[in-house]
């Protein structure tokens, strides 16, 4: 997006730039990442939060604040890779994305923005983002399997994170 175009509304971004149409219940969790507020929701397993919610809200920041710095944090590197960066390649051909580059665990964006990928159980990943001279704008959390809260949070330089249950 240029710095003269309005933001486009995350529904809107979903259907017409990726071509997803989300469930009600997304798009109630996508509404409130959009608006700045903060949502739990219980979420069964295969529902949608890593190949639907996640991406949208991810790809929406970065298309809307090209600027912007998204981790995705998850317990397990799989998870990370095989998941959800799996997932984000399905978009990597959409026109309205054309000049990102798409990375095993990182989509970077023409304009400086970045998405990138951290797991907990690999040594170093969490420590050293103190160190960096950028701190993520939004932190996309997929929790351990027996936590069951989807939490959604603004895209702003001090978001608490986005978190759902796998």
């Amino acid at each position: 997006m240029d710095g003269d175009k309005q933001p486009i509304p995350i529904l809107l971004f979903a259907e017409s730039i990726l071509g997803i149409r989300p469930y009600d219940w997304q798009c109630q969790i996508l509404l409130h990442y959009e608006a700045g507020k903060q949502t739990a929701a219980a979420c069964a397993n295969f529902t949608g939060k890593t190949s639907t919610v996640f991406p949208i809200a991810a790809l929406w920041t970065l298309y809307n604040l090209p600027r912007a710095r998204l981790m995705y944090l998850s317990a397990t590197s799989a998870q990370v890779k095989n998941q959800f960066f799996a997932s984000l390649e399905r978009f990597r051909s959409r026109p309205a994305l054309a000049g990102w580059t798409w990375l095993e665990t990182e989509v970077r964006n023409p304009h400086g923005g970045f998405l990138f990928g951290r797991a907990t159980d690999t040594s170093g990943n969490i420590e050293g983002l103190h160190d960096q001279p950028y701190s993520p704008a939004a932190i996309l959390v997929l929790t351990k399997p027996n936590q069951s809260a989807t939490k959604c949070s603004t895209p702003s330089s001090v978001a608490p994170p986005l978190t759902g249950s796998s």
